[in-house]
């Protein structure tokens, strides 16, 4: 009984697998850029930032089907600092001394030193091979905060 119950689980997770598979492959990137951040310490941590341009070719109308999806994505892990930490998130270069990591673009709220910052569509940054991406303590908005992870593009 037992074996047979393995099978039949087996054989619906195998369905269910091929069912999803052309709903999947239906939506083709047409850029894919990944960065692995790093901090000069260990404390620091390490993460990664993803960007990616894909038009879905899946949706219940043509707008829909046709439509080009911006994602701009930041995961920091193992980072030590006390939960609720903020850390600000910026994607550059620098475009003058007011902007020393590039432009800001949002914020990351740590618990149990990991975070995530997503954004989606006209609110993700633009982004290209050479650019940045910097992660710096939040220290308010006179002040610079240290360097916590960086990576480009």
């Amino acid at each position: 009984m037992r074996m047979k119950t393995l099978v039949i689980t087996a054989v619906l997770a195998i369905s269910a697998l091929a069912l999803t598979a052309p709903a999947v492959a239906q939506s083709s990137a047409t850029v894919h850029l990944t960065t692995t951040l790093r901090g000069a310490a260990i404390s620091d941590g390490s993460g990664t930032a993803d960007f990616i341009i894909a038009k879905s070719s899946l949706g219940p109308s043509a707008v829909a089907k046709n439509k080009v999806v911006t994602r701009f994505s930041v995961v920091v892990e193992s980072v030590s600092a006390a939960d609720n930490s903020i850390l600000d998130v910026f994607v550059g270069p620098a475009t003058s001394a007011n902007e020393p990591f590039g432009k800001f673009v949002g914020r990351i709220r740590l618990e149990g030193g990991t975070g995530a910052l997503l954004q989606v569509g006209a609110k993700a940054p633009a982004v290209a091979q050479g650019t940045t991406v910097t992660i710096v303590e939040h220290a308010g908005i006179t002040a610079e905060g240290r360097i916590v992870q960086q990576g480009t593009f």
